[in-house]
């Protein structure tokens, strides 16, 4: 059952996000769609929707087959892997010459309501344990993507959009220490390269 002030509940979208971005390298319109439907149509997300300050039964759901690449922004509701509810969206980041970028973010604010997760990215001695249940609920979903909008390269983490670029990965290889972590194209298939370092920020003093 959805809670009914799960967009308005204070909180709901501060703390940036925790992300999945998936990167399309010189892709058509077209293609740019597949992907942004492929992940719309994923079992535990639910959408899409124009506003984040309005909850959503109380505006128009937008047909996922029918979203307009000028829609650069969307908001719906995931279902985490331990049944909570929370708000999330996808951003589309078109670059004027480089890559196009889908992101589906997930609140750390929100997130905050269901799992420990402190003041992550801040390092304040939480566990990051719940970090692994998410990347792994953020690997099932690029794996649909990429069955229906293939790609080289995506990541997860905090902020993750466009920290790596397939480009530089296909010269340099997946870094050794890494803050987010890989999934990469390798023999057509998406192989997982989870991240060797914690992401944090210093507290302000």
């Amino acid at each position: 059952m959805v809670k009914s002030s799960l967009f308005t509940e204070k909180d709901a979208w501060t703390g940036g996000s925790f992300e999945l971005a998936i990167e399309f390298e010189n892709v058509s319109d077209e293609k740019l769609l597949q992907g942004l439907r492929a992940l719309w149509s994923y079992s535990f997300l639910e959408g899409c929707y124009k506003q984040n300050n309005v909850e959503p039964s109380n505006q128009a759901q937008i047909n996922a087959n029918i979203i307009p690449l000028s829609t650069d922004h969307l908001y719906g509701i995931a279902t985490l892997p331990n049944d909570k509810q929370i708000g999330c969206s996808t951003v589309l980041i078109r670059e004027e010459k480089g890559s196009d970028w889908i992101i589906l973010g997930l609140p750390m604010g929100a997130l905050g309501e269901h799992y420990s997760v402190g003041a992550y990215p801040i390092n304040d001695g939480n566990s990051v344990e719940w970090k692994r249940e998410i990347e792994a609920w953020f690997i099932n979903i690029a794996e649909g993507v990429f069955s229906k909008a293939s790609f080289r390269l995506a990541l997860t983490g905090w902020n993750a959009g466009g920290d790596t670029y397939a480009i530089d990965v296909a010269v340099q290889g997946i870094p050794k220490q890494r803050w987010h972590g890989f999934l990469w194209c390798e023999e057509n298939k998406l192989k997982w390269y989870p991240p060797t370092e914690k992401y944090e920020m210093e507290m302000d003093s």
